[in-house]
């Protein structure tokens, strides 16, 4: 495909569904994982609303109310998402789980260019000019086309994959310095700068946390399909 096609969504463009129902009021979680959800939630008395996640750059603890029902669409890394369209669909829509699919069929879609690009990104931890070359562009031609569909520029991409990828190779680490440099980080104290900056821990301290541990290993940026 060539500069500006798209691929409609479904496969190309959703990567998961979830869903999140709490009994009590609850503080939960959520990491960066370089995705965008479409969010329907269903409030205690049946009524429903909608709402569009943000690129998250860092974890961050959000409350969510007891009984309340969250339904999401995580959208893959580069998603385009037309809000006009998703307003208007959603206003005529009866929000169920099928619904909700349809809108986003008719509503997101992703650049073939971005998706190569975030893939090359997310793959290792070379120069922003060698993962432009590779995709046939200088750099600021590559940083030109995350700008195009108004996303973080490349090294947000590249730098947030990095930390993932550590994290999911971190149960299976023999030392800390060592996994520091075989995911391309500088030493030790560069990779737990790093976590604190994305995550909000260390290294050493999520190794210990499994639960949270789990929670950054779901699907998304250099973790999902």
């Amino acid at each position: 495909m060539g500069a500006g096609e798209t691929m409609s969504a479904n496969a190309a463009v959703m990567l998961a569904q979830w869903s999140y129902q709490p009994r009590v009021r609850t503080a939960t979680r959520v990491h960066p994982d370089g995705c965008r959800d479409v969010i329907v939630v269903t409030a205690a008395d049946g009524r429903r609303d909608w709402f569009v996640s943000d690129l998250d750059n860092t974890t961050r603890t959000v409350v969510v109310n007891g009984l309340e029902r969250y339904e999401g669409i995580r959208l893959r890394p580069g998603a385009s998402i037309d809000t006009v369209i998703l307003a208007a669909e959603l206003a005529q829509a009866d929000m169920g789980r099928a619904s909700v699919v349809t809108v986003v069929e008719a509503s997101c879609s992703i650049d073939v260019n971005i998706r190569e690009a975030i893939a090359g990104l997310s793959s290792r931890t070379l120069s922003i000019t060698a993962h432009a070359r590779e995709q046939g562009l200088g750099a600021r031609q590559l940083q030109r086309l995350f700008a195009s569909q108004g996303l973080p520029p490349p090294l947000f991409w590249m730098a947030l994959a990095r930390a993932r990828r550590t994290v999911a190779a971190l149960p299976q680490a023999d030392s800390l310095a060592s996994l520091a440099l075989d995911m391309g980080y500088s030493d030790q104290a560069h990779m737990g700068r790093e976590f604190r900056r994305w995550f909000g821990t260390t290294p050493a301290r999520l190794r210990r946390d499994k639960p949270r541990l789990e929670e950054l290993l779901a699907s998304g940026l250099a973790t999902g399909s």
